[in-house]
Parts: C-alpha cells; structure tokens; sequence
C-alpha cells in the first residue's frame, strides 16, 4: 500500500469512527468516474449509510433517509488527489474487474 493510500486510509477511518464504524485495514475497491461506488465510498456505504464523494467533498446520509446528512465536509487536498488519480486509473489494483 503506498503512502497516498495509506494517507486516505486514515482519513477513512476517521470518517467511519465519527459515524460509529470499525476501522478498516485496506480501502476497498470501486468504479474509477463513479462518485457513489471509488474506493472512498465504498468504505463509507456501509451500515445503513450511503456516501457521495466527488474530488472536494465528501457526503454521507442514512440510506432510509436520504433528505438527513449524517456527515458533510469538504476533502482535503491529499484526498481529493486521491479521487482524481483514481479516477484517471493511477490506482488499477483498487478497480472493481469489469
């Protein structure tokens, strides 16, 4: 795991510990241009939530209550690179085998 990666990790996991979340030892795979289905995403809709990320900000919300937001912020720097490498495949071993 690169240090980029385990820099977003982290990050995750604070964003899951706010949520009451266990933290996770690996990022999950996504869908790189998919803002509900990265790697970030998928780490945080779970539980009963859903999450939206796009390169500066990060959403998350009760699956069953779509209109209450459970978590909103915008992303740091290091994480919105993350996204927009992601998302221009920079991370193959974190894409979903289609």
């Amino acid at each position: 795991m690169s240090k980029a990666e385990q820099k977003v990790l982290a990050y995750v996991n604070r964003q899951r510990a706010k949520l009451k979340l266990k933290p996770l030892k690996r990022l999950p795979k996504g869908f790189p241009g998919i803002c509900r289905a990265c790697p970030i995403a998928n780490a945080l809709s779970v539980g009963g939530y859903a999450a939206d990320v796009d390169a500066g900000h990060l959403e998350v919300w009760p699956e069953e209550k779509p209109d209450v937001t459970s978590l909103s912020t915008d992303l740091p720097k290091y994480v919105s690179r993350f996204v927009e490498d992601f998302d221009e495949g920079k991370y193959p071993h974190l894409e979903v085998a289609r």
